[in-house]
């Protein structure tokens, strides 16, 4: 019987549906074997029917058309689940008034709106479309609203007719588009779950992907489309804050982020439970707005964590304290929300550091941390990393909070100054509590100041009072840099026996004693018995640089002097690991004093043995002959001694006593020093003034506020260890950057020999050296003669007379290269184009 009702109620469809010029006879088949297909209960087998018959009916373009549409009448079919819905069906459109000229056979105007007008495009208005197809996409709605207004329009056509009336109401044309769709009200059921990202039978959610059901309108679709997206972010979320609660080496900062998303996640849970309590009242339109302001502020937490890893703690608290400042409320506002919470952690990152000088960050998200690649053995291995410092902090203030806590460390672990290191935590810890809680501004800044300026204060005066750092700069500078020229020429002459003897015959007890003698026979005893109990020359020593085979004590010998903790972390004193400053200087200084005691000690001697020989009264024209060419060899020595002299007084005259007068100049510097020199403007008028801001006297700053002048109680200007230790390390910087002395950091070569000054000068050293053993030998040669003439004897002496004439022309040779060499030095010198290298080519002609 079914079977029956659906093959006449499909045929009126199928005839008006077919391409025109299809057989009575092959209609009615068609026909059959559909109703056939249909009440099989196969949904697959219609449209096998349907793509054999295509094969043999379609001809041309038009058909091909036309049998699309028929096609999709077909899988509308298909799609209902009984026979009683697919009779149900076609009984509508059945019902529908048809004109007596079938479809295939007429024309109609383009403006009306009839099943025939919406069969011409595309069907997307005809029930011939699946409502699953219908559904599956809410981008049709554009399409579609084309679509309708091309049918509605009666642009282009005749004017219409007025339609005839019928008693088919609208809710019965539209009830079967309608049929499958799901309910709100059950979607409602379900919407809640979904909303906390549990899957559910009408949405399944796996992947982070939400599937919605085919069976939906367009509209309520495209809702769902936005409303899912605070399900998403929602699951994004909790699995993000799972995911790096767990990890290990999370830093604080980080964590505390995390609470501030997880406590939001919470929040956003409470508001759907809400919401699922009161669902009966809403509509999936009212559920989007409610949660609209959910879904903003995960989209804003969601960059962050996408992320997470690439970021480090203080850069996420410059960013929101960036944002503190947005134009947009709800960004301002959360951001305010996390900074409050991410400023009372790092809060206790600068207070721990500032009053206990403790790191409590282990993980580089404070802008203090450990320097790992120092040299552990040196103590105050921290280092200041500028890219970490948060942006609310101004770099000069992180500067001072950095020092504070490493002179606190000095205080209390080096200088030890417990007490007074624990009163100035406890006081400071007060100050720091009376500030507005989670708030870093300019009383804050005042504050950091203050302490800055009491803690350089106090080391200052510890260090010049209890650690002689003045005393140990001057005794650095004349023992080291050779300005106490009397205590080196007593070294030379106490220890110049032993250093004639090589390296491995050298006792230490040799050179104890020559340092207590040459200390007791210079200006340096003055060191001796005074308020310091000999700290400051007990630290003097003396030792042997490493050796080759064959040298002796001249060779290897240096002074050394033990600046240990706690003043060697302000005076770098040939540090290990470091350029050695004050040996590199001793060494060359060395050479020189060196030299000019060999001249010194051949010149007495030669002068003994011309003596002797002219008192002796025979073989006067040999004497002569000796004497005169002594002459002459003592000419050309005098000479070079000449010229050891005038490069010995231009080192310590111009390089190291200007630039240890240029630092002890800043040493003694007082605050707004009256000295200073300041940019002076002159009008045409000739009136004169300073351009620039004067600062306050030192003693109206003390009147308004006793603890405003950054100056201890001398009125010096203070540094800190920091600033110490860079003054030192410049002040031996700029000795050792004398063109001179140093023939790297872009130092050009001589312009004549294309050679550098410090090679320059070595090797004339090392040719006056050679030229001074030449001088000793000959003086022994003299001695010979002199005795072989004062015994009368005449066997040998021929002999000695060929080595005195060989010893001669070597000594010619000798000073004929050094004077070359020592021209071309000067002649480098002049054409430097430095002022101090022209002056000292002037002096050295």
């Amino acid at each position: 019987m079914e079977y029956m009702d659906i093959e006449a109620s499909l045929y009126p469809c199928v005839v008006n549906m077919l391409p025109r010029g299809v057989p009575e006879v092959q209609a009615r088949r068609l026909v059959q074997e559909l109703a056939r297909a249909i009440t099989s209960g196969n949904n697959e087998q219609a449209s096998r029917v349907v793509s054999m018959y295509r094969a043999e009916m379609v001809r041309t373009p038009e058909q091909t058309q036309q049998w699309g549409k028929f096609e999709m009448f077909v899988k509308v079919l298909e799609s209902f689940g009984s026979k009683e819905q697919v009779l149900k069906y076609l009984t509508v459109l059945n019902s529908v008034p048809q004109e007596s000229t079938p479809f295939r056979h007429r024309r109609t105007a383009s403006g009306y709106l009839t099943n025939a007008t919406l069969q011409r495009h595309n069907s997307l208005m005809t029930p011939s479309r699946a409502v699953s197809v219908y559904a599956e996409s809410f981008e049709n709605v554009e399409r579609l609203s084309e679509r309708r207004s091309a049918v509605t329009s009666a642009y282009g056509g005749p004017v219409p007719k007025r339609p005839q009336q019928h008693d088919t109401p609208l809710a019965y044309l539209s009830n079967p588009y309608y049929s499958n769709m799901v309910p709100e009200a059950d979607v409602l059921k379900y919407i809640s779950y979904t909303l906390l990202a549990t899957t559910s039978s009408l949405f399944p959610i796996s992947n982070q992907v939400i599937e919605i059901p085919p069976n939906v309108p367009n509209g309520e679709s495209g809702v769902f489309h936005s409303i899912f997206e605070a399900a998403l972010l929602y699951q994004y979320l909790s699995n993000q804050v799972e995911k790096f609660k767990v990890a290990s080496s999370l830093s604080p900062l980080k964590v505390n982020f995390l609470t501030v998303v997880s406590e939001r996640l919470r929040e956003y849970s409470r508001v759907v439970n809400q919401l699922s309590s009161s669902i009966a009242s809403e509509s999936v339109k009212s559920i989007y707005i409610q949660i609209y302001t959910q879904i903003l502020v995960f989209r804003f937490y969601h960059g962050y964590l996408e992320r997470f890893e690439q970021l480090r703690g203080d850069q996420l608290i410059s960013e929101f304290d960036s944002l503190r400042q947005h134009g947009d409320p709800l960004v301002k506002n959360l951001a305010e929300e996390i900074f409050s919470t991410l400023i009372d952690l790092y809060m206790e990152y600068l207070l721990y550091w500032l009053v206990r000088g403790q790191l409590k960050s282990t993980h580089d998200e404070f802008f203090v941390s450990v320097n790992k690649s120092a040299d552990p053995k040196l103590g105050m291995n921290f280092a200041i990393l500028k890219e970490s410092i948060p942006g609310f902090i101004p770099p000069a203030v992180a500067q001072q909070i950095y020092t504070v806590g490493k002179s606190y460390i000095y205080l209390e672990t080096y200088l030890k100054e417990i007490e007074w290191a624990s009163n100035f935590s406890n006081k400071y810890m007060n100050k720091f509590a009376d500030l507005p809680k989670s708030a870093i501004g300019q009383p804050f800044y005042d504050l950091v100041n203050e302490q800055h300026a009491e803690i350089t204060a106090f080391i200052n005066d510890i260090l010049k009072s209890k650690y002689y750092y003045d005393e140990t700069v001057t005794v650095l500078k004349d023992i080291l840099l050779m300005g106490r020229g009397d205590f080196i020429e007593n070294i030379i002459i106490n220890a110049s026996d032993f250093l004639m003897e090589p390296v491995h015959q050298l006792q230490s007890y040799q050179l104890t004693k020559c340092l207590q003698e040459s200390v007791q026979r210079s200006s340096l005893r003055n060191y001796l018995n005074k308020h310091d109990n000999n700290v400051i020359i007990n630290k003097l020593d003396a030792r042997l640089l490493e050796s080759g085979h064959g040298s002796v004590g001249w060779d290897v010998f240096t002074l050394d002097y033990l600046v240990d903790l706690p003043l060697s972390i302000v005076l770098n004193v040939n540090r290990p690991g470091r350029k050695k400053e004050y040996l590199r200087i001793f060494n060359f200084l060395w050479r020189i004093k060196k030299n000019a005691f060999f001249f010194q000690e051949e010149w007495l001697r030669n002068l003994s043995l011309m003596r002797d020989f002219r008192k002796t009264r025979r073989n006067k024209p040999l004497v002569r002959d000796i004497v005169r060419k002594m002459a002459l060899v003592n000419a050309l020595k005098n000479q070079l001694e000449l010229f050891n002299r005038k490069m010995e007084s231009y080192c310590f005259t111009n390089i190291i006593e200007s630039k240890y007068r240029d630092f002890q100049k800043k040493l003694t510097m007082k605050e707004n020093n009256s000295n200073e020199s300041f940019n002076v403007i002159t009008l045409k008028s000739g009136i004169k003034f300073i351009d620039g801001i004067l600062k306050p006297r030192l003693e109206y700053l003390h009147q308004l506020r006793p603890d405003a002048a950054t100056v201890g109680s001398s009125g010096l200007k203070q540094y800190n260890i920091d600033e110490l230790d860079n003054l030192h390390n410049d002040y031996l910087d700029s000795i050792l950057d004398n063109k001179l002395l140093d023939a790297h950091n872009g130092k050009q070569p001589g312009k004549f020999t294309n050679q550098y000054f410090p090679v320059s000068l070595i090797m004339l050293m090392n040719q006056m050296l050679e030229f001074v053993l030449s001088y000793a030998e000959l003086n022994g040669i003299l001695h010979e003669i002199l005795i072989q003439l004062n015994l009368q004897r005449q066997d040998g002496l021929n002999d000695i007379l060929a080595r005195f004439n060989l010893v001669m022309k070597n000594i010619v040779s000798c000073f004929k290269t050094f004077q070359n060499n020592s021209f071309a030095l000067i002649k480098d010198l002049k054409l430097d184009g430095n002022e101090d290298m022209a002056k000292l080519s002037r002096i050295l002609r």
